[in-house]
């Protein structure tokens, strides 16, 4: 078994940023949705209630990928459905389970991190596969923040490590209600394709895609770690 999984972001976005208005995508782009086919098949795809809602009936769950579906819903959290790869959780799905947490940092800040890291680890298929969040707003922002404010050390301990976001830049303002994450700088853009152009839509978009650079978080710690020792020296000295 890997020693963690890796959590990716993929999404499209407006030149605002907007990801959807009214609860549905407001384009259509079809090699865009093969794009994300070919980047999340075989994986696992992470989301909440309405965005597995909004995929058409034939189409859900997705096929050869494994759905997560977060929700508070108490009929969906029973899950009576007869899918094999489609599970509805939340995060207390593992809240007593005989799982030892004691050495967990933060655990109770990080049940959304847990229970997802159980959920994949456990699962004979999907255990070594990359797991993509795919929205809605509530669902980027909840696993960008929490993953975003992990130390190395806890990467470690919840096995799950924020690698790449997969974004699709569409050059035209959607007027959209929800939308993506802003990407910090500590993600650096490694690859884009041509620009492309959807005929139908009358719009250009790119492929762009984003690594986490875990080189500036060993920079800010070693800059820590020199500041304390500096600020140590100063108080011996006074």
């Amino acid at each position: 078994m890997a020693l963690y999984n890796y959590v990716n972001f993929i999404t499209a976005c407006d030149n605002k940023g907007g990801i959807g208005k009214n609860k549905v995508l407001p384009w259509k782009i079809p090699e865009e949705l093969r794009y994300f086919q070919s980047i999340t098949n075989g994986h696992v795809v992470v989301m909440g209630r309405t965005t597995y809602f909004s995929i058409p009936e034939n189409f859900r769950p997705l096929s050869n990928r494994l759905n997560l579906v977060l929700t508070n819903d108490p009929e969906l959290l029973k899950n009576d459905h007869g899918y094999d790869n489609l599970k509805f959780f939340n995060k207390n799905y593992y809240t007593n389970s005989s799982h030892n947490k004691n050495n967990i940092p933060n655990y109770q800040d990080h049940l959304e991190l847990f229970t997802l890291s159980i959920l994949v680890r456990n699962n004979p298929v999907y255990c070594n596969r990359e797991i993509f969040i795919i929205g809605g707003e509530k669902i980027y922002n909840m696993y960008y923040n929490l993953l975003n404010r992990l130390s190395l050390d806890e990467t470690i301990v919840y096995d799950l490590q924020i690698y790449k976001i997969y974004l699709t830049y569409i050059d035209k303002n959607y007027k959209c209600d929800t939308f993506f994450p802003k990407i910090t700088e500590d993600f650096k853009l490694t690859s884009y394709s041509d620009k492309k152009y959807d005929e139908k839509e009358n719009v250009n978009y790119r492929f762009l895609k984003y690594e986490k650079n875990y080189t500036i978080l060993k920079v800010q710690k070693r800059n820590i770690l020199i500041l304390q020792k500096i600020l140590l020296k100063k108080e011996i000295i006074d």
